[in-house]
Formats: structure tokens, C-alpha cells, sequence
């Protein structure tokens, strides 16, 4: 036998496990992952939390963020100040007169999945001079790894920055 048939005998089976491992990996795994979905959601009460996790990670692991800035409020009581992230600006049907209102998701240390939900005049958060990541990583060290200040990426309309 020539060289060049042990050498196309080689490459031919290189391509042809490359194929199948790849059309194992995603059409065959995806499939796996819908049956799996499909048997959780047929089980009562562990629906339901199964849906509540599956959208918290969506929203944690998607491209785009959810958490649009690192803000600085009042909680939980006057007086007292608690790191949050400003998750969209509120229609009318929260605003409480002319000014409008920012959800805030405040997360709980250390683990930052849960939390609470607080919806705020704008005038009252300030937006802290750090990046989304920092703040995440600010929480769940309990606050022992200072956060290291960068230039703020988005505004709020009316919401002031404050440096620190």
C-alpha cells in the first residue's frame, strides 16, 4: 500500500469522527437537555421552581445584562445604606408624582441569587463610580475586596453620581 491511502484513510477518519462527535454534541445533547426540561415541568410544585431558577440563570448568564448600574440606597431602614443594581426604569403605573421611579434588586451576601426588589425614586439612588462586576464581587467577598473605581458606562436621567 502507498503511503498516501494510510494518509487518506487517516484524514478520512479524523473528519468522520469530528462530524459525529460534533452532531452528538449539539443535536443529540439538545434533545437530552429538551427531555430533561420536558420531564421537570411535568412535575408538580417542582415546576414551578424549576421555571423560577431556569429564568434567574437565564438573566445571571445572558449576554446582555440585567443589572444596567451599581447604585447606592437606603435600605433597609432610614439611615442605613445598601449596594443594589438598577434593573430598568418603571412605567407610570409605579410613580408616585413626577418623578420616576428605578427597580432596584438589592442581592443578599453572599450568595447575590436572591435578594430584594425595591422600587425607588430616581432622586434618591445614587449611582456608584464601579463596573456590574465589581459590585457582584463586592457582595459575595461580604464586602472585603474593595471594589476598584471605573468610569461610569450608563446614565439614569436624573439620578446623581456619587464618587466612592
Amino acid at each position: 500500500m502507498y503511503w498516501y491511502w494510510s494518509l487518506a484513510a487517516f484524514v478520512l477518519a479524523v473528519l468522520l469522527i469530528s462530524l459525529i462527535g460534533r452532531l452528538t454534541r449539539y443535536y443529540i445533547g439538545k434533545k437530552i437537555i429538551q427531555l430533561l426540561d420536558q420531564g421537570l415541568l411535568r412535575v408538580p410544585l417542582l415546576n414551578k421552581i424549576y421555571v423560577t431558577i431556569k429564568q434567574v440563570n437565564e438573566a445571571f448568564t445572558s449576554n446582555k445584562s440585567s443589572f444596567k448600574q451599581v447604585v447606592l440606597v437606603e435600605f433597609p431602614s432610614p439611615g442605613q445604606r445598601a449596594v443594589g443594581f438598577v434593573t430598568g426604569e418603571q412605567d407610570e403605573a409605579f410613580h408616585q408624582g413626577p418623578e420616576s421611579t428605578v427597580s432596584v434588586f438589592i442581592p443578599t451576601t453572599p450568595n447575590p441569587t436572591s435578594g430584594f426588589l425595591i422600587l425607588v425614586p430616581a432622586s434618591d439612588v445614587k449611582k456608584l463610580n464601579m463596573s456590574v462586576a465589581e459590585g457582584i464581587k463586592f457582595i459575595v467577598s461580604l464586602g472585603a475586596i474593595p471594589p476598584e473605581p471605573v468610569l461610569p458606562t450608563s446614565t439614569l436621567p436624573g439620578v446623581p453620581v456619587s464618587h466612592g
